[in-house]
């Protein structure tokens, strides 16, 4: 295999693309060729795999996503509770709406009611952050589990 191929394969290898054979050339040709110049980086690394096992600990990492996703159901549920619960307390006295916002009395209704949607949207928005952030996190993982995944097959 030329050092051109080569060199092309890397490339691939780093941005994820290469299969499992791919990945066994690279590996092949850097093991044959400890002479060839510019791959000293590659060659340690593919070195390392070889002789360590597969590294275990993404089971842990599932686990901290399924205790974040667990723990922002916990807190939409509290929420959703709470707004509910005075709901239904402002439905028993109706003599009188009002709010405290900010240290003073507001008995607007609209102006409560439009606090209260504000405040829901930037709850809203955080969770969608999270979320996001939560799923970038998911992704990550999930290509770092395939290269283990593959470095596993490359050693046995």
């Amino acid at each position: 295999m030329k050092t051109r191929e080569i060199k092309l394969l890397i490339e691939k290898y780093y941005e994820g693309l290469t299969s499992r054979e791919e990945e066994m050339q690279i590996a092949s040709y850097l093991e044959q060729n400890p002479n060839a110049d510019g791959f000293e980086a590659e060659r340690a690394m593919f070195a390392y795999f070889k002789t360590k096992k597969p590294n275990t600990q993404t089971i842990a990492l599932f686990s901290k996503v399924n205790y974040l996703r667990t723990l922002a159901a916990v807190f939409v549920v509290a929420i959703l509770s709470t707004a509910v619960f005075f709901i239904y307390q402002t439905n028993l006295t109706k003599t009188e709406s009002y709010a405290y916002i900010n240290g003073q009395k507001i008995t607007d209704e609209n102006q409560i009611a439009m606090f209260a949607q504000a405040n829901l949207n930037k709850f809203s928005d955080n969770l969608n952050v999270e979320n996001r952030e939560l799923e970038s996190f998911i992704k990550e993982n999930s290509k770092i589990e395939k290269q283990l995944k593959l470095f596993s097959e490359i050693e046995n």
